[in-house]
């Protein structure tokens, strides 16, 4: 976990930066209590140190970079929306299942078409479909088991970094948990129109532009997290070439890598 203390206790995080028990209760970390550290509390929660890491590397440079706005003009904070819709679709497909080298292809090929929906005049980039599909995708929850219609209200959800990951894929993982943590924030406000708890959790115009002046502000540091991604899914499938779908278009069966 490059450039985050290992030793510094995970309560500590959650008072210097609140939005950092979102990433723990992803994980399934306990932060309640003070004498736990990070790397502990991570191999307890048998959660990938270096991806929990890459959570919480954007949100402590956030805090620095982009502190809080005065709250004149505005509503509500973005972290608002995070707090009331967590973006997050249940999944049709249970989790044993899921493929996640085939679900990070998928993202990769989402965030460019949102990279290029990002490109367009402001008058032209009316249509939230891309933004709307990449949310799901990266936010996606997937029945950890199946079960009985009897006990349907029992079964449990696990997050995309949480599937069953092969190895040699951290890299792959390291670069997804850095997307959903860049995009958490504007995605909520999108699916807020989308799905609306109530009226007076509609955003505003206002709120609306803040959105998607973040993700313009983030569009090169996204465009760089896709190449890292691509990369990392050809060297990957370098390693593992059986890993990959042949039937995939972006897959090359002679040299097996991702183009």
């Amino acid at each position: 976990m490059s450039g985050i203390d290992t030793e510094s206790a995970v309560v500590d995080w959650v008072i210097d930066y609140p939005e950092s028990v979102a990433v723990f209760e992803e994980f399934g970390i306990d932060y309640c209590c003070g004498g736990k550290s990070l790397e502990y509390a991570c191999s307890q929660a048998k959660a990938n140190p270096a991806v929990v890491g890459a959570k919480l590397r954007i949100i402590a440079r956030n805090a620095v970079d982009s502190p809080l706005a005065s709250s004149e003009g505005r509503t509500r904070p973005m972290t608002y929306w995070v707090d009331r819709t967590p973006p997050g679709w249940v999944s049709r497909h249970s989790a044993l299942a899921a493929d996640p080298i085939a679900l990070a292809i998928e993202i990769r090929d989402l965030a460019q078409s949102v990279i290029e929906w990002l490109r367009l005049p402001k008058g032209e980039r009316w249509d939230t479909f891309q933004v709307q599909s990449m949310s799901a995708a990266l936010f996606n929850r997937y029945a950890a088991a199946d079960s009985a219609p009897a006990n349907q209200w029992r079964k449990s959800y696990v997050s995309l970094l949480r599937l069953p990951w092969r190895r040699g894929s951290e890299a792959i993982q390291v670069c997804l948990a850095e997307m959903q943590q860049l995009l958490v924030a504007p995605f909520a406000v999108f699916k807020a129109v989308r799905v609306p708890l109530s009226l007076e959790d509609f955003p505003s115009a206002e709120e609306l532009a803040e959105a998607d002046g973040s993700l313009l502000a983030q569009r090169a540091e996204l465009c760089a997290v896709v190449a890292r991604l691509a990369a990392s899914l050809r060297d990957h499938a370098r390693n593992m070439p059986r890993c990959c779908d042949s039937s995939n278009p972006d897959f090359d069966s002679q040299q097996g890598v991702i183009s």
